[in-house]
């Protein structure tokens, strides 16, 4: 007896929902598959996304403390006392480290940071062997917006080669060394952070050599907006300093140096300047040539507390009528040649007609 095929023997009905199964199965497969994937994109979201708030009280105390908006406070003896690790995970807002006492010089290093977010960061009183901008902050590319750097000994500053790491911290847009070793190094020419619309180096701690501020240190830096310069101890500056495209330069702060003279070409090429600050300098003269290019846009001129003779080669500033509404004007100081010109300026407000029989060669300054 000849056996009959499975589809003779098996009733087509059964066979038919044996595939309609088949078909649903292989459905299901893919529904699962489907949602199996978009949880587990859910997970790993839930795991890496930064969480809202501040980390548990117990990860970080005593060490640090956590205010609103996640600002993280750490006065720590030591960079290993740093609970970096209770950090991952948390969106950081600004991370202020504070060292209490002196420690043996350190180095953050390139991974130190890696896996946090954090939009800004302050150090205080810190003792690094060297600060290697960014590098030392790599991790951080994403999210790091500042840095600040105040009464830190540094023995040396650079700036890293590895440009493309460079232009990843596209949000960097402050830095900030207060008493602090600057970029002055004689081997460093620009910052390298193309970004960056404040610059602030102030203070005079650890600068070996500062005759002038070094040659295009400023200069790649087209988005810059501020810079701070005061108390250095800079006797010198170049406009190939600043950004040689500087459309966006508003603020100049030279304050608090040993400025003698500035350089005829110094504010050339900057259409939104808009203040100097030059107060507390040694300039015995303020050449009108100089102030042309941005006289008619200043907006805060200060130059008090500098001995300037105040003689015939000054009058143009003393006695314009068209000055920067917030103006201070310099500190009158007589000489053994123009004693009797200074003391005719000292304190007197003088017209145009007595200024011209006192200066044959004074015009207006247009």
């Amino acid at each position: 007896m000849a056996y009959k095929s499975l589809t003779e023997r098996v009733p087509r009905t059964l066979i038919c929902r044996l595939e309609e199964d088949k078909m649903a199965r292989k459905e299901l497969n893919h529904k699962v598959s489907f949602f199996s994937k978009a949880i587990a994109t859910l997970l790993t979201f839930q795991v890496f996304a930064p969480a809202a708030g501040c980390p548990p009280k117990e990860n970080i105390f005593p060490q640090c403390t956590c205010t609103t908006g996640i600002v993280i406070s750490c006065n720590i003896k030591t960079v290993e006392d740093i609970p970096v690790w209770a950090f991952r995970g948390y969106s950081i807002s600004r991370l202020e480290l504070t060292m209490s006492q002196t420690a043996n010089k350190f180095t953050f290093g390139r991974y130190f940071f890696m896996g946090l977010t954090i939009k800004f960061i302050e150090l205080k009183s810190f003792s690094l062997a060297t600060l290697d901008l960014m590098k030392d902050f790599e991790g951080l590319e994403k999210s790091l917006t500042g840095l600040s750097v105040i009464t830190s000994s540094i023995d040396n500053v650079t700036s890293t080669e590895l440009q493309q790491l460079n232009k990843e911290f596209s949000l960097f847009l402050t830095l900030t060394m207060e008493g602090s070793m600057c970029l002055l190094n004689d081997d460093i020419n620009y910052i390298g952070i193309p970004n960056i619309k404040t610059f602030t180096c102030t203070g005079n701690s650890g600068i070996k050599k500062a005759d002038k501020a070094p040659n295009y240190m400023l200069s790649d830096l087209s988005k810059l907006e501020k810079v701070d310069l005061g108390g250095v101890g800079f006797t010198g500056i170049e406009r190939n300093v600043f950004p040689s495209d500087a459309s966006k330069l508003k603020i100049i702060n030279l304050r608090d140096n040993q400025l003698t003279k500035l350089e005829v070409h110094l504010f050339e090429r900057m259409p939104a300047l808009r203040e100097v600050y030059l107060q507390g300098n040694k300039l015995t003269t303020i050449e009108k040539n100089i102030f042309q290019p941005v006289w008619n846009q200043l907006t805060h001129l200060y130059v008090n507390c500098n001995s300037v003779v105040c003689n015939c080669d000054v009058a143009w500033i003393l006695y314009n009528p068209k000055k920067p509404a917030n103006f201070i004007p310099p500190t009158c100081q007589g000489s053994s040649s123009t004693a009797s010109v200074s003391k005719k300026f000292i304190g007197l407000i003088l017209t145009d007609i007595e200024l011209e029989d006192l200066c044959p060669t004074w015009i207006h300054f247009v």
